[in-house]
Formats: C-alpha cells, structure tokens, sequence
C-alpha cells in the first residue's frame, strides 16, 4: 500500500468473500494487477463464488425442504435418490420457484454464515440470491451465480492495469465469462514477440 513492495499472492487469497484486500467500495486500490495461469485461476475464482452445503449440515435440509415439492415434481425417483443420498441424483431448483424463495434461502444462509461451507462465499451471493441457480445432489446443495460477481473484487475490477497470463489457453470463451473481460481486449492481445512466428500470408 506504500508502492515500495509488491505482494505475490495465491488467488485463492485474493478472490473469497474474505479477502483481505476487501470486497465492492472498500477494496484496496491496486496498480497493475498480473495474473499468471489465467485459465486456471478462472476456474478457482467460480470455486470462491459459490457455497456448497453438505448434506450432513442443517442447511441442507432446510433448503431441500422449502423446494420440495417443485423437486418431486421434476421426477419422484429421482428425488427418492436425492434423499438417499446418491451422488448421483441431481436435480436444479426451478427458476420461478428459486425466485419465489430468495428471502427464505437468504435467511437459511444467514443462520449459518459461521460454517465453513458459507461464510467464505456469502459476501458475494447474499445480495445476489436472486441471479443464482441451486443444484440439489444426494450429498450437497450447490449455490452458484450465472456469472461470477467479479465487480465485488475492485482490486480487481478497478485495478489501473490488469495483466493476465496463460501459456495453456485453447478456448478464449473463458476470459469473457470466466474473467470478464471486453471482446476487444481478446482480440488485440500482448504478444511476446520472440515466442510469434508470422504465418505465411496464405495461411
């Protein structure tokens, strides 16, 4: 914060709903950001933003409860496996009724924010219930947003520079949905030009 070191850091330790450089107007400003293993780091960051509740936890109860009925009614052999506990047996909480039960969720949640399971993921979802899906398995209940909330990171999202590295990258799909970034920022990257070879122009 001085500007006379630079942390290294895992983005593990950047990216949860505890970080210690803060979520949404009290992140802590940052110059350049560089992010090595982007594609990777992508996939952990979707880790962060999303709570898994198991099945021996009390919430996991009080939410498969409060959708019953809409779960049976997608299949009631399938929902008898649920309960069984088969790995298995997924079923997605319908859009209208996840809609219509945002507050009840909301409260389940806030009675257990002390465990393991919620607390690191429900700063990012708490106020965003809404635009999450809900998959219920046998052996947990999964809550994930669409898209992950990345504008809560501003050390992130607001961050003067933002570098990101990958030397395994086969799909730019990630970098747009997975990290948010513009189109055009895909389309005009920062080659390393003793590692480019031009391709013959009737390539």
């Amino acid at each position: 914060m001085n500007s006379d070191k630079i942390p290294i850091t895992s983005v593990q330790k950047g990216f949860n709903g505890l970080t210690r450089f803060h979520l949404h107007r009290k992140s802590i400003a940052v110059g350049p950001l560089l992010m090595d293993g982007a594609h990777a780091c992508a996939d952990t960051i979707r880790e962060a933003c999303r709570i898994r509740i198991p099945k021996d936890e009390p919430a996991y109860d009080a939410i498969k409860t409060l959708c019953a009925t809409e779960l049976e009614q997608q299949g009631v052999g399938n929902f008898a496996d649920v309960n069984n506990g088969k790995r298995e047996a997924l079923l997605l909480i319908p859009y209208g009724a996840w809609i219509e039960r945002t507050t009840d969720v909301a409260n389940i949640l806030a009675a257990h924010t002390e465990r393991e399971s919620v607390k690191f993921a429900s700063p990012l979802l708490k106020d965003i219930i809404g635009s999450c899906q809900c998959v219920v398995s046998g052996v947990a209940i999964e809550i994930e947003p669409r898209i992950p909330p990345l504008s809560a990171f501003g050390s992130d999202a607001d961050a003067a520079h933002r570098i990101f590295m990958s030397a395994t990258v086969t799909d730019d799909a990630f970098r747009v949905k997975g990290l948010q970034l513009r189109p055009e920022t895909i389309l005009q990257p920062l080659p390393y030009a003793k590692e480019c070879k031009r391709l013959p122009e009737s390539a």
